[in-house]
């Protein structure tokens, strides 16, 4: 099994950062790469359906656990057979940490198997999205 992990220093409170990506069917930080979310469900299971800008495909992710008190929250993709992204089996976990009053470390992690492509070309593809959702996050936060 392959794995990313991204880890970035962002110049605001934990609970500012938090506020941009708290609610699992809002991914308007991500800018022109998601052309729709939405959300089948709510708390712990809930699945969000997301539709990929460009005609790019659909990328349904079901809410494993969620907790707001530590700034964390863990999904899966369960659509392994239609999903658009060239990996399968694709699990995620997403924690903030506090650095103080004016800092937070973000932590972005997935564990997937490549599908279709090598290892290095599935990473890539993962690590451009974390790239992309935390320059979002950031752009949210006008950093």
């Amino acid at each position: 099994m392959a794995s990313v992990k991204l880890v970035e220093r962002i110049d605001a409170p934990a609970q500012k950062v938090w506020k941009v990506v708290e609610d699992f069917g809002d991914l308007s930080y991500v800018g022109d790469a998601v052309k729709s979310c939405t959300v089948d469900g709510s708390g712990i299971g809930c699945v969000r359906r997301i539709e990929m800008a460009g005609g790019g495909g659909i990328v349904l992710e079901r809410l494993d656990a969620y907790d707001s008190d530590s700034y964390r929250f863990a999904y899966t993709i369960v659509n392994d057979d239609e999903c658009p992204l060239p990996f399968q089996g694709y699990s995620s976990r997403f924690s903030l940490r506090p650095l103080g009053p004016d800092a937070t470390e973000l932590e972005w992690q997935g564990a997937f198997e490549p599908k279709g492509v090598s290892e290095e070309e599935a990473s890539g593809v993962v690590n451009a999205i974390y790239s992309g959702g935390v320059a979002g996050i950031k752009g949210a936060l006008g950093l």
